[in-house]
């Protein structure tokens, strides 16, 4: 191991070395059994990515857009966990940290925080869009956008501070996903107070998205009450995305289907109208005729005066006639 330290000086601290010595079979299992779970991971996503572009490309829901940046940031974030960009391609460093341990900051760990911002965002604008929480639940969909908008803004103050040499990341971290943390909560509430007031396809996406958010609770909590640090075996990650897109789906397909059954009944409520609008027009078109009769029988009547006016007229005339006679 070559180790460039000179640069470390100015730190004005001393370094302690260490060295774990791991068997060659087990690191290697371990590396194949991450590259195995990287690449399922990466698959489903795509799978699920590509099958939901077809279906926005057809009908431009919003919902469905949100859906599919989830799973973009969730790519990102489950190859940057597992720090798979330092193999696709070289991560420049911005920032190096000595603590009690050696710390750096570079584009790996930028990804990182890229695709957990993507997730949550587009999470939130999910459970917004699909719930119609700016009309159903108000106040909720007040507190979930100001709760996006301050992750939103922690996480760039932070990512900025990161990059330009200031490392502060091993300082901020648990706050970090304390506010991650919080947000999911806030979501979760959401969800559970959309199925209380029974709001449409609210059952399906409280269901089906449960377990992915167990499990995306469960990385903050791991890193805050456990370790920050650790990554060996924590397999949360994967779990997270896969339940996630699969979720998803199952949400989106009960979301189509309410709003088919929707379509159905105001297709029939359309063909009541039209029926209803039939019959006022044939009821018309009677009144019309009935009308018309009667304006015939008026007329006649008219006439039969007029004829017996005229008579009557005629006879007081010849009356008159025969005494003056």
């Amino acid at each position: 191991i070559k180790v460039h330290v000179e640069k470390l000086r100015t730190f004005n601290r001393s370094l302690l070395p260490k060295t774990a010595l791991v068997k060659k079979a087990f690191n290697d299992r371990r590396e194949q059994n991450l590259l195995v779970a990287w690449i399922a991971g990466i698959v489903v996503l795509i799978l699920f990515f590509f099958n939901n572009l077809y279906v926005y490309l057809s009908f431009r829901d919003s919902t469905v857009l949100y859906y599919l940046l989830a799973q973009l940031g969730g790519m990102i974030y489950l190859t940057a966990y597992w720090q798979f960009f330092h193999v696709l391609f070289r991560c420049p460093v911005f920032s190096i940290g000595l603590d009690l341990n050696f710390n750096h900051y570079d584009l790996n760990f930028l990804l990182m925080h890229v695709g957990i911002v993507l997730t949550l965002g587009s999470f939130v604008q999910l459970t917004r869009s699909y719930l119609s929480t700016k009309q159903t639940l108000p106040r909720l969909d007040t507190l979930l956008r100001w709760a996006m908008n301050g992750y939103f803004l922690f996480s760039l103050v932070l990512a900025a501070i990161n990059v330009s040499g200031f490392y502060v990341e091993i300082y901020t971290l648990p706050y970090d996903n304390l506010l991650a943390l919080l947000l999911v909560v806030i979501v979760m509430y959401t969800c559970v107070i959309g199925y209380r007031r029974r709001l449409p396809a609210a059952t399906p996406f409280l269901v089906a998205n449960m377990m992915p958010l167990v499990f995306m609770m469960a990385i903050p909590l791991f890193h805050v009450l456990v370790d920050y640090t650790t990554k060996e075996n924590l397999f949360l990650p994967d779990l997270v995305i896969v339940s996630q897109a699969l979720g998803f789906s199952i949400a989106l397909v009960a979301r189509t289907k309410a709003i088919q059954n929707a379509l159905k009944a105001k297709e029939m409520e359309a063909h009541q109208l039209e029926f209803n609008l039939r019959e006022i027009s044939l009821r018309q078109q009677l009144m019309e005729l009935e009308n018309q009769k009667i304006n015939l029988e008026i007329n006649s009547e008219k006439s039969r005066n007029e004829l017996l006016r005229q008579t009557l007229e005629a006879n007081q005339r010849e009356l008159a006639s025969m005494a003056m006679y």
